[in-house]
């Protein structure tokens, strides 16, 4: 099941829900309980890396041929 974030209309506030994807209900705000919620889209999150996208050079790939 995927987590998806909403954004409560009548308050504000920004939650995450558990969605089964044959489901169309919006969840209500678990906050003030408002129906009044629309999906956000959340920040994309990685850990590890560099700026360029691979700090691996050919000697540290793992590979036989450049060990």
């Amino acid at each position: 099941m995927p987590l998806y974030e909403y954004e409560c209309k009548q308050c504000g506030r920004v939650f995450e829900k558990l969605v089964l994807r044959f489901t169309s209900q919006k969840p209500h705000c678990p906050h003030c309980e408002s129906a009044q919620t629309e999906q956000v889209y959340s920040a994309f999150n990685s850990v590890g890396g560099t700026r360029s996208g691979s700090n691996l050079s050919p000697k540290s790939c793992g590979n036989p041929r450049f060990t």
